[in-house]
């Protein structure tokens, strides 16, 4: 079905007026933006340092892994604490 067009538009010497390959290019345009952002956000989850020329995907990988080590070693620590009576 998607060479009917194209065989009419060369059958009567036209233009053929389709724009699969327009879509297609389109969609993998946006398809490798998209990889190449949960690339940079993965990177941003195990890095220990941020600086202000990393990519905005990257960033936001760092700040959310930050997060998650902060919450874990608060959690480690209300758990793993001294059975002992504070005096205040």
């Amino acid at each position: 079905m998607r060479q009917v067009m194209p065989m009419a538009a060369g059958l009567a010497s036209g233009l053929a007026l389709s724009s699969f390959g327009t879509v297609s290019a389109l969609v993998a345009w946006g398809f490798g933006r998209s990889v190449g952002n949960a690339n940079q956000f993965s990177r941003g989850l195990f890095d220990r340092e941020t600086t202000r020329f990393d990519p905005l995907s990257r960033k936001s990988g760092y700040h959310v892994g930050r997060g998650v080590r902060l919450g874990m070693a608060r959690a480690a620590r209300l758990i793993a604490r001294p059975n002992t009576v504070r005096m205040n």
